[in-house]
């Protein structure tokens, strides 16, 4: 029974050991995983602030240029849009409708 016990005792002890070791690989290949997926997410920063540059559209200043009295600029006409015919006979939003002088005919009975 003696025997028994202390080859158990041994079995326990290299078991602890063995989880042990394992345990520490482990922290080490994650934070071998955690350094590659950092410098993944720096490259892809890099990458996305790259193309965003390339796709803004061009900055305006912030105040137009203002002209010299040696060279006015350029008249620009006023353009007017058409006015369509549905859009002159439609009543402003929120108003109803004034009443026609004409009366209506009744509704037809149901």
């Amino acid at each position: 029974f003696r025997a028994s016990q202390e080859q158990l005792t041994r079995a326990v002890a290299q078991f602890s050991e063995h989880l042990k070791a394992s345990q520490e690989q482990l922290a080490r290949d994650n934070a071998a995983v955690a350094g590659q997926i950092k410098g993944m997410q720096e490259q892809l920063t890099s990458v996305i602030s790259r193309a965003s540059a390339q796709n803004a559209p061009p900055r305006i200043a912030a105040t137009p240029p203002r002209p010299t009295p040696l060279s006015p600029g350029p008249a620009v006409p006023a353009v007017r849009q058409p006015v369509l015919p549905s859009q002159a006979a439609a009543p402003p939003r929120g108003e109803k409708p004034k009443p026609t002088s004409t009366p209506r005919p009744p509704a037809p009975a149901r």
